[in-house]
């Protein structure tokens, strides 16, 4: 289900029982100096799911090497503000985060160009919540020692 599309739902909760969990996936940096081509891929963009207090819910998100030079991938969860024009930011604090309900693994690794890599996230959601929460996850890349 994707945002503005087809049976595209807004962000106002619809489960009374269970927690939505909704978070925006992106590429937040490449750094890269001189001509080299760094690019990186990440699928899927939004991720939206439900999942029970006091359940795990486990999804996965694939982060691709589109690029000619190796790249070293750190990988970071934020919390998730919305600025007035409504674009999602990252942010160090925001009211119904579930940043620190997700981790990620692998949190670090190096992608060959061409290469891909599945992330495992998996959501623990605590005891006595409920309705919406929001993270980023946000996959920053460099080009690896010597390759530029």
């Amino acid at each position: 289900m994707g945002l503005n599309g087809p049976g595209d739902r807004t962000m106002i909760d619809r489960y009374i029982h269970g927690v939505r969990l909704w978070g925006l996936i992106m590429a937040a940096s490449l750094l890269v100096s001189g001509t080299a081509s760094a690019q990186m891929a990440i699928s899927p963009i939004i991720v939206e799911t439900k999942a029970y207090p006091g359940g795990v819910k486990t999804f996965q998100v694939s982060v691709s090497n589109i690029g000619k030079v190796p790249l070293e991938i750190n990988v970071r969860v934020s919390a998730m503000a919305v600025l007035p024009g409504g674009m999602p930011v990252e942010a160090e604090k925001a009211e119904r985060s579930c940043k620190d309900w997700i981790k990620v693994t692998p949190g670090k690794f190096t992608l060959k160009p061409k290469e891909g890599k599945k992330l495992v996230c998996q959501a623990r959601v605590p005891k006595g919540v409920g309705g919406g929460y929001y993270a980023i996850l946000s996959c920053h890349g460099i080009p690896a020692s010597g390759e530029v």
